[in-house]
Order: C-alpha cells, then structure tokens, then sequence
C-alpha cells in the first residue's frame, strides 16, 4: 500500500505555484498566485488527480475523508510514492488554470502525463530503473 498525504500534494502545487509566478516572462504580478485561502478547493483537485492516477494505472484508491489517500499498489518505494504526489499536484495545477493560462494546463497536464507513465502497473515487477542495464 502506498499512502499519498494531501498535505503534500498542496505543499507542492504551492511551491511549483509560487516559482512559475515568480519566473514568469509575463509580469509576475499578473499571474495569480496561490495561497493557503485556495487550500479546500487544491484539497478536492488533489483527491480527483489521486483517484485519476488509481485509474490510470489500475489500483484501488480509498480516501480517509481528510488527510490521505491510500493506494492499493503493492511497493514500500519512496519514488513511486513521489512521482504520485507530483503527478496529482500537477494534475490538479492544470485543472486549477482552466479558463486562465491555456499554456499552463497544457504544460502541467503533459508533465502529469509523463510522471504517470513512470508508474508500475499492477502485477508489473520494476527490475531496474535504469535504462542501460
């Protein structure tokens, strides 16, 4: 089982938030940027991207009503459990920006993608993660 803390996801879609604002080639101040105000409403995209990514790769998803969402993916591995955090705060910066910055949801929805690919499927044994063995 793998446990993904909403907590986690919020505190990475603040942070990835925050530097695209930041970094941005437009006026920083123009780009709204997200605060803890938004925190129920990434909460409720955060559960959807989690139960998005339970489908995609096909496990169970069960939401404790609060904190967390547990996986019913058979790996202790802390990079799967990262990708997965990262993956649903994507997701859910791209659904956050629908209606605003078409190239932002474009973007994070196609790093969300890629980080789900990533992901063992069920019954799938990872032999290594390296490409040249």
């Amino acid at each position: 089982m793998i446990v993904i803390s909403l907590s986690t996801i919020e505190k990475t879609i603040y942070a990835v938030a925050a530097l695209r604002s930041h970094y941005s080639r437009r006026r920083p101040e123009t780009i709204p940027l997200l605060t803890r105000d938004h925190g129920p409403a990434l909460r409720l995209l955060a559960v959807d991207a989690v139960a998005h990514i339970a489908q995609r790769i096909g496990v169970l998803a069960t939401f404790d009503g609060d904190e967390q969402v547990t996986l019913s993916l058979d790996s202790n591995d802390l990079t799967f459990s990262r990708l997965i955090h990262h993956a649903a705060a994507m997701l859910a910066l791209s659904t956050a920006n629908v209606g605003y910055d078409p190239q932002a949801v474009d973007d994070y929805a196609a790093k969300a993608e890629s980080l789900i690919d990533q992901l063992p499927q069920p019954g799938c044994v990872v032999v290594s993660r390296d490409p040249y063995l």
